[in-house]
């Protein structure tokens, strides 16, 4: 599916290339294991827990964070790469950030409406996201979620909701390989778990302490206590992939986007298939949202968003 050519003149463009092959490789699968948008409604109106969504006005903030997301996703798709490619090059430093604020968004108003409180961290948002939305009301397999302990040895200590994935088979997969047909899913889990284990590595260097005052040492977790983080961690899921891509791009390897792109259809093809999972992803959340208020007040809010 996803055969990057590499062009690479430096070995600082080969690294980025590499980085940027991996990251090609998630996002072509995520696009392409999730089939057609009117499959996923199909389906999701078919969950029980959606069917089980009782009625409730949105509200002024509700109806303010769902503009929010719309406005996003229209941001979003006003470029035309799908005719002048070249274009991919500077939006892929721009697409990852709407695209997480994009989902965001709509979870947000989603998360209102199902009366979770205000959650102004990424974490808490991500978490309750996690919990509330992607474990009953979105349907497979952009549901597929990642749970437990991603630094033992061989996926012993980790678990797939949502699709029947072997955790060792998923560890041994490598980010580098082309991906053939009937692969994707080991991909949409390979992409969990590493998102995982850097999560979770993330909590452990904070709880260290990453600043420790003048000669004084790191505090070294014992194992109980890592176990302890690892437990209270909610499972790993598409959007927390999504925030990691923003933070990336936005902050922590921009030089992947800079030297690592390809050929302008390769950059093309990432721009389009994060254009088309938050599509999708927007499409399931506006189908909550109706489900909730009913189709003429989220037709009402729709009508508002004129760009």
């Amino acid at each position: 599916m996803v055969r990057i050519q590499v062009h690479a003149a430096t070995e600082q463009e080969l690294d980025a290339a590499k980085r940027m092959r991996t990251y090609l490789s998630y996002v072509c699968a995520w696009s392409t294991a999730s089939g057609r948008v009117e499959d996923l409604i199909a389906a999701q109106r078919a969950l029980g827990p959606f069917q089980r969504l009782q009625r409730k006005p949105l509200g002024d903030e509700g109806r303010a964070l769902l503009l929010r997301g719309m406005l996003t996703v229209r941001a979003l798709n006003v470029l035309p790469v799908a005719e002048h490619n070249e274009l991919a090059f500077s939006a892929n430093l721009w697409a990852p950030v709407q695209a997480y604020y994009a989902v965001h968004g709509y979870g947000l108003a989603i998360l209102s409406l199902l009366n979770a409180p205000r959650l102004r961290r990424h974490r808490n948002f991500l978490s309750a996201i996690s919990d509330q939305v992607f474990a009953g009301l979105i349907p497979t397999p952009l549901n597929i979620r990642c749970a437990g302990d991603p630094t033992r040895s061989g996926g012993r200590g980790l678990e797939f909701r949502g699709a029947d994935l072997d955790a060792g088979t998923v560890v041994g997969f490598s980010n580098l390989a082309n991906v053939h047909e009937g692969e994707e899913l080991l991909v949409l889990g390979k992409s969990l778990e590493t998102t995982r284990a850097r999560q979770i590595d993330e909590k452990f260097k904070e709880m260290r302490g990453s600043r420790p005052g003048k000669g004084k040492k790191r505090r070294n977790l014992k194992r109980p206590e890592k176990e302890r983080i690892i437990r209270r961690w909610p499972a790993t899921t598409i959007a927390d992939l999504m925030f990691r891509l923003r933070i990336r791009s936005n902050y922590e390897d921009p030089s992947m986007l800079l030297h690592g792109q390809g050929t302008p259809e390769q950059a093309a093809e990432y721009f389009q298939g994060i254009q088309d999972l938050v599509g999708k992803l927007s499409a399931l959340f506006e189908n909550i949202i109706e489900r909730i208020i009913g189709e003429a007040d989220l037709a009402r809010v729709r009508a508002e968003v004129r760009f």
